[in-house]
């Protein structure tokens, strides 16, 4: 955001603040969903610095052939939390 001069307006602006906000939500809706909702998103894209950061977004993650939608969804992906607990808690022994 601070390369699209947003990084104020994501601080002072609520609105810009939504609107960066739920382009921040994408990976956690269903892939097949993502680029409507992105697309919706992307028309409400009220400046010239927001229509940067969704250009840079169209760009390089949802028009990607590297990076599909699909492979950085996380909706329905089900965590271990004891897993991630111990991983994060448990002391480095290796050296």
């Amino acid at each position: 955001m601070a390369d699209c001069s947003l990084q104020a307006k994501y601080s002072n602006d609520d609105a810009t603040y939504q609107f960066c906000r739920k382009l921040l939500a994408l990976p956690y809706i269903p892939a097949d969903a993502i680029n409507d909702v992105f697309a919706d998103l992307e028309s409400g894209a009220s400046s010239t610095p927001m229509r940067q950061l969704t250009d840079y977004m169209r760009a390089t993650w949802i028009d990607s052939s590297t990076w599909p939608s699909a492979t950085w969804s996380v909706y329905g992906l089900e965590t271990d939390r004891n897993l991630v607990s111990v991983s994060v808690s448990a002391p480095n022994t290796t050296t």
